[in-house]
């Protein structure tokens, strides 16, 4: 380096960097973790919508930086499931977190639930950029990012729909992915008792 600023720049890329591979290696942590088949559930009952409310409301700052906002389609009866609280909440998470980084137009983001016979049903919905099927396809991928060019959220692991539905799964449920009307859908149903 030859100047201060110039040492200054250098100093923050080290420093990004060195917390995107801190990032990438705990979520490689975790999936690894997901995916031994000596894997257990700390199970209990849980309420749905108050969880995700929660989760919805810790998120708010983070939205509204971005100009997003939740709307949410909840039903008046709470929900309860039998669901490892920590583990679950990592799906959410990371579904309400990508629904702010890559809405598109007014960043409205739908969260919807609705309690079925045997299950619950649980939607997280932004306008998006197109997808094809194949991209839709490979979103649950390890390290599957869609195409950079056409994004301009760079960090991440690749490894956070992986990791999702790696716990999804554990509880019987499942998630999948559709586009329609240039709105992405992730649709999880779990379980409402353990199986």
């Amino acid at each position: 380096y030859e100047t201060k600023e110039q040492y200054d720049e250098y100093l923050k890329i080290a420093f990004s960097k060195s917390e995107q591979l801190k990032n990438l290696i705990d979520d490689l942590f975790e999936y690894t973790k997901l995916t031994n088949d000596k894997n257990t559930l700390m199970r209990q009952q849980v309420c749905v919508n108050e969880l995700l409310s929660q989760l919805m409301e810790e998120l708010v700052p983070l939205a509204e930086e971005k100009q997003r906002i939740f709307i949410k389609h909840f039903p008046e009866n709470r929900i309860f499931a039998a669901l490892d609280s920590e583990k679950i909440v990592r799906v959410f998470d990371n579904l309400l977190i990508n629904a702010i980084n890559y809405s598109t137009a007014e960043g409205k983001i739908m969260v919807s639930l609705e309690g079925q016979a045997n299950h619950v049903r649980i939607c997280v919905a932004n306008q998006s950029d197109a997808f094809t099927s194949v991209e839709l396809a490979s979103l649950f991928e390890r390290f599957y990012k869609k195409d950079q060019s056409r994004t301009n959220v760079t960090e991440g692991s690749g490894l956070g729909l992986a990791i999702a539905k790696s716990i999804v799964e554990l509880h019987g449920g499942t998630i999948h992915a559709k586009y329609k009307n240039e709105t992405l859908y992730f649709i999880i149903t779990l379980p409402l008792a353990a199986s």
